[in-house]
């Protein structure tokens, strides 16, 4: 327990004297996380959205009632990653299909992410109130709230990933095999409900390559001997990684047939699709994870209609069908031709305009490091009209809060940090990946989700910073980073993204939707 309660030697005299008071911040934290989510539930359930759900939310809550009879899979590649709507299903097991209650679990394990934050900050930082700033961030962050709120994967993801960035902390100072293969098995387990964290296990490898080079002196080894300690750990991680993600592709191995199939041609395929074999597993003929990133590749890179992909366009969704479909008119109906094709058109693409989608890069670059919040599935500002904590704790008036304000403290918070980026080199192997991630496909708020707990941390070192330079007399000191925090700000919020105070078309024909039925 002495690791877990490291780094107190900042914290209140009160606090280091009494044991019992440190077990009741994480406590705290969670307590009042969990209160800010139940009371946005119980304004929310006001909302006439609040059971119809968004575009992706419906197609969770389908196939995790088809999981339960059996149905789901089903003939198909994976369209979608299978964890969340089987995570949802088990809940409904204890809970029922009642929404209000699914999305109360929900938020429990937000309020548990806040936790995890709480204690990644102190590992990172050995600095009580960085740790306890960070969470607060994060508990009184109305995006995560909303989010917390909302039948998506997002709520699962941010969970698993904080649990990976314990683990591995957790890991690397206890140096015990069980330690990685937990963590190993947290990133395998996120890998199939959003395939993004693969981008990851290369850094975390990197990272535990170093480790040694980083140790005390006592525990650095000579070349031979790093490789003699790192392979067992490397092993652990990347083996439950291997075994998460196997059984997804071994099933769209045995399905190559997309979803998005038209249904007249459902009897053709079954014909012309080969039966899975060793020959096609060493040649790569199956998707992998998911039958729609190419897909999503090749709609996010499109730089001719960058516009069109926010769903509040009047052409957006007719766009991604006909992008869907333009396999099937050249007569390529497998899981894993259509997946060839669109990867090698988008490819094709780039190749013949290469500065036109560099010019889209930037554009999402600066997309990314905007405070304003991005929908895909619904609109999170439209919300704010059903709930006071919502109001209170998202909105866009000049500033856009949270993000707004988290990034360009987050940024300050590297830059003031940066003699000690071998203690946090582990919160960059998620941070760079999962933005390479979002500028690969498209800078959407849930996809964004991951990366602002890390950049909370940051930002709650930059904040101590600034206030012990103040109350400790070194103003001069604080010239650079108080103009470099000026400058991140205004170009976090700059008014590049366009915020939707109402629900969009697509969420009043669900809602119509649900009325009919």
């Amino acid at each position: 327990m002495k690791v877990l309660f490291a780094g107190w030697e900042r914290a209140p005299e009160w606090i280091r004297r009494r044991g019992a008071a440190r077990a009741l911040v994480p406590l705290l934290i969670f307590v009042l996380a969990l209160a800010l989510r139940l009371f946005y539930l119980w304004e929310d359930s006001s909302s006439p959205f609040f059971s119809s759900a968004g575009i992706d939310s419906a197609a969770y809550i389908s196939r995790a009632s088809r999981w339960m009879n059996g149905s789901w899979p089903g003939p198909f590649a994976f369209n979608q990653l299978p964890l969340y709507p089987i995570w949802l299903a088990e809940a409904a097991r204890l809970v029922g299909w009642n929404l209000l209650s699914l999305k109360m679990i929900q938020a429990a394990l937000g309020s548990a992410s806040c936790v995890l934050v709480y204690f990644v900050a102190k590992k990172c930082f050995r600095d009580f109130f960085v740790a306890v700033l960070a969470a607060g961030m994060c508990v009184a962050n109305g995006t995560f709230i909303y989010f917390d709120g909302q039948i998506l994967s997002a709520n699962l993801e941010l969970f698993l990933q904080c649990s990976i960035l314990l683990l591995l902390l957790q890991a690397s100072e206890r140096d015990r095999l069980g330690w990685w293969i937990a963590a190993g098995l947290g990133m395998g387990l996120s890998a199939i409900n959003r395939g993004g964290v693969l981008l990851c296990v290369p850094f975390v490898l990197l990272w535990i390559y170093k480790l040694p080079d980083w140790r005390p002196l006592e525990w650095r080894t000579s070349l031979d001997g790093r490789w003699r300690r790192v392979l067992p750990q490397m092993g652990a991680v990347l083996i439950p990684i291997l075994l998460c993600v196997a059984p997804v592709s071994l099933h769209n191995l045995r399905n190559d047939i997309p979803r998005s199939l038209p249904r007249h041609l459902h009897s053709e395929i079954r014909k012309l699709s080969e039966p899975a074999s060793i020959g096609r597993f060493l040649r790569g003929d199956f998707v992998s994870l998911t039958s729609e990133a190419a897909m999503n590749f090749y709609v996010g890179n499109d730089f001719e209609n960058p516009g069109i992909n926010d769903p509040n366009h009047p052409m957006c969704f007719r766009h991604t069908d006909r992008a869907s479909r333009l396999s099937y008119r050249e007569e390529i109906y497998s899981a894993s031709a259509r997946h060839r094709f669109l990867m090698g058109r988008a490819r094709q693409r780039i190749a013949e305009d290469p500065w036109a989608w560099l010019r889209l890069m930037g554009w999402k670059s600066l997309e990314l490091i905007n405070g304003a919040e991005i929908p895909r599935n619904s609109n999170l500002y439209a919300d704010r009209s059903y709930s006071a904590v919502l109001s209170a704790l998202l909105w866009r008036h000049v500033v856009a809060f949270p993000t707004g304000l988290i990034i360009p403290l987050g940024l300050l918070g590297m830059y003031s940090s940066r003699a000690d980026w071998r203690r946090h080199f582990l919160l960059f192997c998620f941070l760079v990946p999962r933005s390479i991630f979002m500028l690969a496909f498209f800078v959407v708020a849930r996809l964004r989700l991951p990366v602002i707990p890390i950049l909370s941390i940051f930002a709650a070192h930059a904040l101590c910073h600034l206030f012990r330079g103040v109350r400790e007399g070194r103003r001069g000191s604080l010239i650079v980073p108080t103009g470099l925090f000026v400058l991140l700000a205004l170009l976090s919020n700059l008014p590049i993204v366009p915020v939707h105070h109402e629900h969009g078309a697509y969420e009043h024909v669900k809602y119509g939707d649900r009325l009919n039925r």
